[in-house]
């Protein structure tokens, strides 16, 4: 069984920052500091769609992952994504810094929640290659039919906020147990 993962700390007892406003989530961005937000921004969704967090919490070397606990891999989480019956489509959290600015238009970065119940997006613990520097992996998965050809695995800015689908670790027991079925 996986689920989204509901944490405010790393692995070694730190707190990871929660971001409550649209300033504070995109000076967390802007920093490339860890930082974790409730989904639309209400308590009451952690319990159906975990919590959103940024790139960089999922990949600070405190380790986001509770112990016991690892996180889904692309084919595991592609898996899950088109497989599952009933899932919670937590959305994310934008924040607009990856822009080309023209003179005609003036623009200001902003954050705000997307797509609850629509889409569902998911931190892969993975780079995407060419964009290394400003993208992380990650899946999706949309209402839209077929849902084969509505989800997928792309990249997302690293300052956005995405659920983290996590598993019960593998133990030496259960691969034992697999291999005599």
């Amino acid at each position: 069984m996986s689920k989204n993962l509901c944490i405010g700390h790393f692995r070694n007892g730190d707190i990871i920052p929660h971001c409550e406003s649209e300033e504070d989530w995109i000076e967390a961005a802007r920093n490339a500091q860890p930082a974790w937000c409730h989904c639309d921004g209400d308590v009451l969704n952690d319990s159906r769609y975990g919590r959103l967090y940024n790139w960089f919490a999922v990949t600070d070397p405190r380790g986001l992952i509770p112990k016991g606990w690892t996180m889904l891999d692309h084919q595991e989480l592609l898996d899950w994504v088109r497989c599952e019956g009933e899932v919670a489509l937590p959305g994310y959290r934008t924040v607009e810094l990856i822009r080309v600015n023209s003179p005609k238009t003036k623009t200001t970065d902003r954050a705000e929640f997307l797509r609850k119940d629509a889409c569902g997006y998911w931190w892969l613990p993975s780079e995407y290659p060419k964009y290394n520097r400003l993208m992380g992996d990650m899946a999706y998965r949309s209402l839209q039919e077929p849902l084969e050809l509505n989800s997928g695995l792309y990249f997302m800015e690293k300052g956005n906020g995405l659920s983290v689908r996590c598993r019960p670790e593998t133990t030496l027991l259960d691969k034992l147990i697999g291999w005599l079925r």
